[in-house]
């Protein structure tokens, strides 16, 4: 939270910047943590420690870009529908995503183990990490490129009919 404060003079899109850079660094940490524990279980709850704080640095950014991108009337609901798709995603849609596919790879090859197909199935999730942080830093890249056209002077033409 003090980075981005004290960052925000410098680079307004420093809030897109910080939450990618948090989901693109978690993401080989929690894929240490899915295959370390058959290796050494204490480092792997250090792995997924550390993967989880630094998944929890994107909280606060996306909760600063939330409030300057969505103008105040719409603020509730842009709340409500974020509460609503994350709850959504958090709650549900995982735990099916993990059942379904680890099912099917135990399925499809009789040589993979219960805990082989669920260790390739949560490999999948620091891919979507990397994949979220990536669309953060287009993000940033967007509000960058707003920001100058913001800047820039416009030239107003009149036309005049005769």
């Amino acid at each position: 939270m003090e980075l981005s404060k004290y960052s925000k003079k410098r680079t307004p899109d420093i809030d897109a910047v910080l939450a990618g850079i948090g989901l693109i660094t978690c993401a080989p940490f929690f894929l240490f943590f899915i295959f370390m524990p058959e290796i050494n279980i204490p480092v792997a709850y250090v792995f997924i420690a550390v993967s989880g704080i630094l998944q929890a640095i994107c909280q606060v950014p996306m909760l600063n870009m939330k409030l300057n991108l969505v103008s105040p009337k719409l603020r509730g609901k842009a709340n409500v529908i974020q509460l609503f798709f994350s709850k959504l995603l958090e709650g549900i849609g995982h735990a099916i995503f993990v059942s379904l596919v680890s099912h099917e790879l135990q399925k499809n090859n009789p040589y993979v183990t219960e805990l082989m197909s669920l260790e390739f199935t949560l490999a999948f999730f620091p891919f979507v990490a990397v994949i979220g942080g990536l669309f953060f830093f287009i993000t940033a890249y967007c509000v960058r490129k707003k920001k100058k056209m913001a800047e820039k002077p416009m030239a107003i033409y009149v036309i005049s009919q005769k």
